[in-house]
């Protein structure tokens, strides 16, 4: 199966022009016989049964590839002869029968669909062996062999027979006496019939006679032979074995002034064919010795009655419209006398659908469930009819319904999704008119078998036939599906599938920010590494501002989640994405980017760095030294060396106090300026064309940050004891202007207020409460 994926990729894909689609269905046919001659792995766990079911699936494939093949053909030919093609009219002056050939080449070559109807009979006999196997020879010189031995001894002994078996020898013995051969002779001509009736299902007329020469039916095969166009041949490029009858040389010099030449063939076909028909109704034959003659001479029931599968009946429908139309065309366009046919033999014409409908009705009581081999027949159905779209509409429900439910082997199951993937393709490419929804639906169910075997650099390929709507969200989605949380596809990768969905009509980008998208909505502390997805998508747009801003965005959709869950450790990595021209480059596209994302990502910046320096700010302040135990007894060295540590600790208390002032300024001043921030910090960063749920992003993320600003700040307060630094804090927090107050919980503002009352109680005496 895989094997078979990659070969019909890489044969379709350089598909240029649509009368190339021969070459690539004549490489399909290669690659698919090459499957069907693969043996059986000894490590696989596929049963034989289905093994054997996988391999006839493979060769109905080609069977159909190959109808679809010589009928697109004859409809392309038959397109080009109406523009270019100026066919010479019939002989009108072959009088006597003597070059039927050549007008039958004519008349079929001009009439398209007589031509088609020829073509599919030539399809269905040309898959006749792949169904049935060749019957067995018994090879004789002497026709009715026992027969003749029995009445000769009878006759040498005087008796008379006692069997119901015939008393003469000659061809029409049987019909004539109403009597039966031999018990062995008829067991042979009954094989010999049906050998003879087997090649000329097959196709293959020399090939029956010859079965019949070689199984002493010496005399049926000359009364078969009857059926045989006339044609004229030169006399010195005739063999011996050339089957001839020489027309009188006056007709034939008064006619066509040629002295020399030979008519292969019945010159008498009229008359034969007429007594052959009235033979199959007669009903004396047996079965298959009427189906062999009623083959050539167009009689339908004679066919039938032999005919047991659903193309054999196909067949014999096909062959009767096909022999009386190309009949009747005979007659009418020349000047020749014919004995005329029984009214029975012109009833018989039926065109192609009419044949497709009454073989079908006939199988109705027995149809099989869907399955691929119906699939399969159905198809077929509808390339001969040229109407690919009704089977489309007819079986959509049906299919899909067969994908989802059946309970047929995966890779049987793959198998057939990937045929019928394939075959929409070749309609569209060909300009049949071909149902969006199921190519949708067959194309997604592909590209799963196609990520499953490792191929998912062919997914562009395939998805491009879907509808727009459709084809990032199913890229996106399989991407999604085989990348982890913390592993990523390689750089080169990406790349190479970036560049192949762009060489397909993809946009990358939009691939990109769908992939991020989704990842984000799958696992918020995603790799940062697969930001990739959307900055190497530059080397394939236009514009790499739009990859700047899409860049920008996920990163900030980003920020907002992780701001909001509490989880702000590993922002840092994903904020290392944007590059220090990402931003100009953002707001060199226009002003509102500006005051929006690019305000936006500076603010969340700016408060990761307050934050971290806030971070180390905590880690200086759990590491204030702390003084050791005062020993003053002891030996005069303990108190020395006592004496010694106490001087290091001052030393190092006073170090650590004048850091711990500096940094708790530093925070001070980095978490004021975020709040003091010129146009107020994240306020107005969402536009109206973002809709409301940005909006209340945004102001979330603004909630969050504030409240944590503020405890921070009264921390920082509370560990120096500053008053003024407390004055300060609480001016801002007051601020009408930075409205900072507003956005704080009600719970929390009630936090900020109680501990401003006790801060106040502690370091003031006399303190009375100000109201809130």
């Amino acid at each position: 199966m895989e094997s078979l994926c990659h070969e019909f990729l890489m044969v379709l894909q350089p598909l240029e022009t649509p009368n190339q689609i021969f070459d690539v269905i004549s490489k399909w046919k290669i690659s698919l016989g090459q499957a069907e001659d693969s043996e059986k792995s000894p490590d696989t766990d596929i049963d034989d049964t289905t093994f054997s079911k996988i391999k006839r699936d493979l060769r109905t494939e080609i069977e159909t590839w190959e109808l679809f093949m010589s009928l697109h053909l004859e409809r392309l030919s038959e397109m080009s002869s109406k523009m270019d093609i100026c066919v010479s009219p019939v002989d009108a002056n072959d009088i006597y029968h003597i070059n039927e050939s050549e007008a039958t080449d004519q008349l079929v070559g001009r009439n398209g669909p007589l031509k088609q109807i020829f073509a599919i009979i030539r399809w269905l006999e040309a898959n006749y062996p792949n169904r049935k196997d060749p019957p067995d020879l018994v090879e004789k010189f002497v026709n009715w062999e026992q027969t003749f031995e029995t009445l000769k001894k009878d006759a040498l002994l005087g008796k008379s027979s006692k069997h119901k078996m015939v008393q003469h020898v000659d061809p029409d013995a049987i019909v004539r006496e109403n009597r039966h051969l031999h018990e062995l002779d008829e067991a042979d001509a009954a094989k010999s019939h049906l050998g003879c009736f087997y090649y000329l299902r097959l196709g293959n007329h020399q090939k029956a006679f010859s079965f019949l020469h070689e199984s002493g039916n010496i005399a049926y095969a000359a009364t078969l032979f009857g059926a045989h166009f006339t044609a004229t041949v030169e006399k010195d490029v005739v063999s011996e074995s050339t089957p001839m009858q020489l027309i009188p040389p006056i007709n034939r010099r008064a006619v066509h002034q040629r002295p020399d030449y030979f008519v292969t063939g019945n010159v008498r076909r009229d008359l034969w064919k007429r007594t052959a028909f009235l033979i199959c109704e007669s009903n004396k034959q047996s079965k298959y010795e009427r189906a062999s003659l009623g083959a050539l001479c167009g009689h339908r029931d004679a066919m039938l009655a032999a005919s047991s599968t659903w193309e054999d009946q196909l067949w014999a429908y096909l062959k009767t419209s096909y022999d009386v139309a190309l009949e009747k065309e005979l007659r009418s366009c020349g000047n020749a006398r014919y004995i005329s046919m029984p009214p029975k033999f012109w009833d018989q014409f039926i065109d192609l659908q009419q044949c497709v409908n009454v073989v079908n009705s006939n199988f109705e009581s027995f149809k099989p469930v869907l399955s691929s081999q119906l699939i399969f027949r159905e198809v077929q159905l509808n390339i001969m009819l040229n109407a690919p779209e009704t089977f489309l509409e007819a079986y959509k429900s049906d299919l899909v319904s067969f994908i989802e439910m059946t309970e047929e082997n995966p890779l049987a199951l793959n198998h057939t999704i990937r045929f019928i993937v394939h075959l929409l393709i070749v309609y569209r490419i060909c300009n049949y008119p071909v149902c969006a929804i199921l190519m949708d639906h067959f194309v997604e169910l592909y590209t799963e078998i196609l990520v499953k075997v490792g191929y998912l650099i062919y997914l562009p390929f395939y998805v491009r036939q879907m509808s727009k709507e459709y084809q990032v969200p199913i890229i996106v989605q399989h991407i999604s599906s085989i990348t982890t949380r913390t592993a990523k596809a390689s750089t080169s990768d990406i790349e190479l599938f970036l560049s192949t969905a762009q060489l397909n009509g993809i946009d990358p980008l939009e691939i990109g920010e769908g992939v991020i998208e989704s990842l984000r909505a799958q696992d918020e502390d995603f790799n940062a590494e697969n930001l990739e997805w959307i900055s190497l998508s530059s080397n394939y747009v236009e514009d790499s501002k739009l990859v700047m801003l899409a860049l920008l965005r996920a990163v900030i959709h980003i920020a907002r989640a992780h701001i909001r869950s509490g989880h702000t450790d590993k922002l840092k990595s994903y904020f290392k994405a944007i590059r220090s021209n990402c931003l100009n480059e953002v707001a060199s596209i226009s002003e509102l980017y500006q005051s929006t994302y690019v305000k936006e990502f500076e603010c969340y910046r700016a408060y990761l760095d307050a934050v971290d320096s806030y971070m180390r700010w905590l880690t200086i302040l759990c590491q204030e030294p702390k003084p050791e135990d005062n020993k003053s007894e002891g030996t005069l060295a303990d108190r020395a060396v006592f004496d010694k540590r106490a001087r290091d600790f001052r030393f190092k208390k006073a170090r650590w106090e004048e850091n711990f002032v500096k940094l708790t300024e530093v925070n001070f001043d980095k978490f004021r300026s975020l709040l003091e921030l010129q146009n107020g910090f994240l306020l107005n960063c969402s536009s109206e064309e973002n809709g409301p749920h940005e909006h209340y992003s945004v102001f979330e993320s603004r909630r969050v940050i504030l409240s944590n600003i503020v405890r921070y700040f009264m921390k920082l307060v509370e560990s120096r004891r500053n008053f003024s630094l407390y004055r300060e804090f609480m001016k801002i927090i007051n601020c009408a202007e930075k409205n900072i107050y507003r956005s704080i919980p009600v719970e929390e503002l009630d936090i900020v207020f109680t501990w401003s009352e006790n801060f106040v109680r502690s370091s003031s005496k006399g303190f009375a409460r100000v109201p809130r």
